[in-house]
């Protein structure tokens, strides 16, 4: 350096984390003195780079933790950190308000709430993960920014809904037994559960609610009996909601619980006929249960004639989960019931739970099912005399139904013949079976009677067959005998 008066000087042009030893002599008119003793100065500049935070949970708080860096020989401490945190779009932003990396500096960490993460400018949602970088500062400057972590702390929001609770089987008359299940860890919001808070309203009208457990003191148990003031036969609403660190989620669908007592009386059982069996189907709806399960209903059928009330065993009810059975016509005939036939079958159900039978339903419908049996005789077979000849017949008849067909639908008509031999003693010869009102009888020969009877069948059997049709097919006349001539005069 040149020659200089000032006590000071300034160098220029040296690198940074270098050191360099600088000696002073001074300099008069009879020359250069002696150096002074050697001063080493090592140059600085910013911070290394830091390493990626650790970002962690703590509480309801996010924990941003750094690790100093590489000074380059110039104090962080007095000016400190800078810290970033990535926002829902994938900026990172500073806000000294939640993380002040200057004034935080000494302990090397800051908290930062979750909710606020949650909030503007970050809006983070639940299950993002919390990125950060970090900077450092010294007299030099800032350092680059660090990585951002790639793990740490998660987004946590209050507890979802839990399912609607259910009834349990401690449910009773005076007593409710009132169930739900426990949320895991990420229905409850990521954060462990602190209380389950269960309300309940008398009313159906679910408006006013109470308490029953978890809002004070905190509850952390998944079912409950509730006794207090419970009246056989009401209806209650529940609903539960569940709390984290960060609150309350919200409350659950409503469940309504009724405390128990008999059932309901059913609606008017519907009868009907079994046109495959014949037998009486009887068939019904299940009724409200009244808070416990149906385990039985009974059936009463109405004597035909007393009016009194009979059980019958081949239509028990014995199965809850049944709701239809079938009574043979045969019982229904039988002395016990005295149905004819034609007449209406009065019926009426109670259903049964643990608490014994309900009302009877009303009766079934004068409308319901009738007696059945077998067709009534069939009236005789016509002849179509246009569409027969000497070599052929075709007869019709008339079909039967409702009443006449024994209020079951006719499966099939029988039409019996003879074969022309007038010695045999009536119809026996089946020509047909079918539910065909006519038939063609073919192969006939004119002059000679053919016997005709038909009867209809249903479940119940075949009824009376139809008086006899004869039938002579015509024929060209016979041979004459010889002719009487009588000779007279003419006049």
């Amino acid at each position: 350096m040149a020659n200089t008066t000032a006590l000071q000087y300034a160098v220029s042009g040296l690198s940074g984390g270098q050191t360099y030893a600088f000696q002073v002599r001074a300099y008069n008119k009879y020359g250069y003195g002696a150096f002074a003793a050697s001063a080493s100065v090592q140059t600085s500049q910013p911070p290394a780079q830091p390493a990626a935070p650790v970002v962690s949970v703590l509480g309801s708080y996010v924990k941003i933790e750094w690790t100093a860096p590489v000074d380059n020989y110039s104090p962080i401490s007095g000016h400190g950190y800078q810290i970033l945190i990535a926002a829902s779009d994938g900026t990172f932003r500073e806000d000294k308000a939640l993380c002040d990396g200057v004034a935080q500096a000494s302990v090397g960490y800051c908290l930062v709430a979750m909710w606020d993460l949650r909030g503007p400018p970050f809006l983070l949602t639940y299950g993002t993960l919390v990125r950060a970088k970090v900077l450092a500062a010294n007299a030099r400057g800032w350092s680059a920014p660090s990585a951002a972590n790639v793990a740490g702390a998660t987004i946590q929001v209050e507890p979802t809904a839990p399912a609607a609770p259910t009834s349990g089987a401690a449910t009773g008359p005076t007593q409710l037994d009132v169930r739900w299940s426990s949320l895991a860890l990420i229905p409850a919001g990521g954060s462990a559960v602190l209380s389950y808070n269960l309300q309940y309203d008398n009313a159906t009208a679910a408006t006013t609610w109470f308490d029953v457990i978890g809002l004070s003191p905190d509850s952390l148990v998944t079912s409950v009996i509730v006794s207090t003031g419970v009246v056989p036969g009401s209806q209650y609403a529940f609903r539960v909601r569940a709390r984290n660190i960060f609150g309350w989620g919200p409350f659950s669908d409503v469940t309504y619980i009724q405390a128990a007592r008999a059932p309901d009386a059913p609606l008017a059982p519907v009868t009907s006929i079994d046109a495959a069996t014949g037998g009486l189907v009887i068939s019904w709806q299940a009724p409200n249960n009244a808070g416990s399960a149906i385990n039985a209903y009974v059936i009463n059928i109405q004597h035909a004639t007393a009016g009194t009330w009979h059980t019958v065993s081949s239509c028990t009810g014995a199965n809850p989960l049944v709701v239809t059975c079938t009574v043979p016509m045969a019982d229904l005939t039988s002395a016990t019931l005295g149905y004819a036939f034609g007449n209406v079958v009065y019926v009426r159900i109670a259903a049964s739970n643990a608490y014994g039978p309900g009302s009877w339903s009303p009766i079934s419908s004068s409308a319901g099912a009738t007696v059945a049996s077998v067709p009534t005789q069939m009236a005789i077979p016509t002849l179509d005399l246009a569409a027969s000849t000497d070599a052929q017949v075709t007869l019709r008849w008339t079909a039967l139904t409702g009443a006449a067909a024994g209020n079951s639908a006719v499966i099939a008509y029988s039409l019996l013949w003879d074969q022309g031999d007038a010695t045999r003693a009536g119809p026996d010869t089946p020509l047909m079976d079918s539910l065909a009102t006519s038939y063609l009888v073919t192969g006939v020969s004119g002059g000679d009677p053919y016997r005709f009877t038909v009867s209809a069948r249903n479940v119940y059997g075949p009824g009376a067959s139809s008086p006899v049709l004869t039938v002579v097919p015509t024929d060209a006349p016979g041979k004459t005998g010889t002719p009487n001539v009588v000779l007279t005069d003419a006049t």
